[in-house]
């Protein structure tokens, strides 16, 4: 024998059917508050101020005229050796002074950490042992060349 579906039949499906619904998104919510604090940067006010600033900075760079590229080659797990090619505008290469490698990671900042590049092969390189696998935002501060300030160079790795 088949029941009747009633209006009150219907109420309780929908309190369960929204209910079932506020409480994943409240798990997920808390889930997410807890592990993110949704800032990426230090002081994003400061830099968002500075904005303008930034990106004279990259087209003064970009004058320059240099074919700048950061090489990245898996050498085992979690590990990588990264090369910084560098020529000037008539193919030259370009010796720097000091080449500083920012590692961070997208997500948490504990892990970050920071080195320095050596001479390698007529080229600045430098062999990295990465905490943990996954993506990994590299940034070089390589100064000399030059010029007054550093020549940045942003790269996303990811590593396995």
């Amino acid at each position: 024998m088949i029941k009747k579906l009633e209006g009150k039949h219907v109420l309780f499906i929908l309190f369960g059917f929204f209910g079932y619904m506020l409480l994943a998104n409240g798990v997920f919510l808390y889930v997410a508050l807890d592990s993110f604090s949704g800032l990426s940067i230090n002081d994003p006010y400061g830099k968002g101020i500075h904005y303008n600033t930034q990106i004279e900075e990259f087209e003064a760079q970009k004058a320059r005229g240099w074919q700048v590229q950061l090489l990245d080659t898996l050498t085992g797990e979690k590990k990588a050796q990264l090369v910084l090619d560098a020529k000037d505008n008539a193919g030259k290469t370009i010796l720097f002074d000091e080449v500083v490698v920012k590692v961070r990671r997208p997500t948490l900042s504990d892990l970050d950490f920071e080195t320095k590049m050596v001479p390698m092969a007529g080229q600045m390189g430098v062999d990295v042992e990465f905490p943990v696998p996954g993506n990994w935002d590299v940034e070089i501060y390589a100064s000399g060349g030059g010029y007054g300030k550093p020549y940045r160079l942003e790269k996303r790795l990811w590593v396995k």
